[in-house]
């Protein structure tokens, strides 16, 4: 069964591996071992969430972000939704085939000078 407490940890793992930070990084910027982290990791020790304010700020994340309750939704225009439907009822050849279009398109001399006068 997974618990909350799973749930954030793998998020502060993600993080941590996403960001290219170390343990070590996190434990010296908290001031604890690196063992403690290890306890954390196996389930031994739950003394992280005391820590979540200075973990979210090491990582430059929102504690809700690590909570998994942020509501950083992006909202897309109708057209861009419409575009987002679309994409997803391709199957994942046709998905490559558009990317080529796409990228083919935006290397277009017309996508160019558009981006330049920006």
């Amino acid at each position: 069964m997974v618990t909350s407490y799973d749930f954030v940890l793998k998020n502060i793992f993600q993080q941590l591996k996403f960001q290219k930070k170390s343990q070590i990084d996190l434990a010296s910027y908290l001031g604890i071992t690196k063992n403690v982290i290890s306890d954390w990791k196996s389930g031994k020790n739950k003394s992280y969430m005391k820590h979540l304010d200075k973990i979210a700020e090491f990582l430059g994340v929102s504690v809700d972000e690590l909570l998994g309750s942020s509501s950083n939704t992006v909202q897309f225009s109708p057209q861009k939704q419409k575009l987002v439907s679309l994409i997803d009822q391709l199957d994942e050849p046709d998905m490559y085939k558009l990317e080529g279009i796409l990228e083919e398109m935006l290397r277009n001399e017309k996508y160019i000078s558009a981006a330049n006068q920006a």
